[in-house]
């Protein structure tokens, strides 16, 4: 179940990325949600035949994409 919203990136408008630079635009715009029992999250569109990629790029953190 989702817990909390962790991050939300924003993307930015052609020819704005260097007057935004301080604030670290992003190349795409999606949120990330914390969620409880992240693996029978998953399960639910991996059950429709989804496929799950799991990130282990974050030390400490479980993360899918």
């Amino acid at each position: 179940m989702p817990a909390a919203v962790d991050h939300v990136r924003l993307a930015a408008p052609p020819g704005s990325e260097e007057r935004l630079r301080a604030f670290r635009p992003a190349r795409k715009a999606d949120p990330g949600l914390r969620v409880t029992a992240l693996h029978a999250w998953a399960a639910r569109p991996a059950a429709h035949g989804v496929t799950i990629t799991w990130d282990d790029g974050l030390p400490g953190r479980r993360r899918s994409s």
